[in-house]
């Protein structure tokens, strides 16, 4: 896998209060950013967008210049994810400017998945195809819900989408090195 891929933990979904303080909804569980490792923001643009969301379009000079790290910061663990904290956004009017952005880290500062586990960034863009070998599209992004958990949003290039529960019975096969999963031809999961 490549060192240098910035991997997505979660984006800036809103601001709490009036002192500039974030609310991040992580892709996933939380530990990744209250981990310690040293934490970065995407600059903004396309490819830095929130699953199914766009952001304010970023005109400054560096704007593809990429994440950036982020320095004076503090974290706390809420319900719906992790309040940030930076002493350069003191505001909400200023906070706001970096609602949408995501944040993460470098593929090189984390660990190598354990064996059946994945990173999130590392399921987009893969092909699916059913059990018998049937394309059904791409994953261009992942939501989290109560009921079933991780869900893999599969287009299939013709303004069609699939939902599918990622877990093993649904996704039972993952090759990363292919590009692809497989997604089980279960009743009513492909309806």
């Amino acid at each position: 896998m490549d060192e240098n891929k910035f991997i997505p933990l979660g984006y800036v979904s809103r601001t709490v209060g009036v002192s500039g303080v974030l609310l991040v909804k992580p892709f996933g569980g939380t530990e990744g950013l209250l981990s310690g490792r040293p934490l970065y923001l995407a600059r903004g643009g396309r490819d830095d967008r929130a699953p199914g969301k766009s952001p304010a379009p970023d005109n400054s000079p560096d704007a593809d210049a990429g994440p950036v790290p982020l320095s004076d910061y503090k974290l706390k663990a809420v319900p719906q994810g992790v309040w940030l904290k930076l002493k350069s956004h003191p505001t909400r009017e200023k906070a706001r400017e970096l609602v949408g952005r995501q944040v993460g880290v470098w593929r090189g500062e984390l660990p190598p998945p354990e064996e059946g586990e994945y990173y999130l960034a590392d399921l987009m863009h893969l092909e699916a195809r059913t059990e018998s070998g049937r394309v059904l599209g791409t994953v261009e992004h992942l939501m989290e819900t109560g009921a079933s958990g991780l869900v893999l949003v599969i287009q299939d290039g013709r303004g069609g989408e699939t939902l599918v529960p990622f877990t093993e019975e649904c996704v039972p096969e993952v090759d990363l090195a292919g590009r692809m999963l497989t997604v089980a031809e279960l009743p009513g999961l492909l309806d």
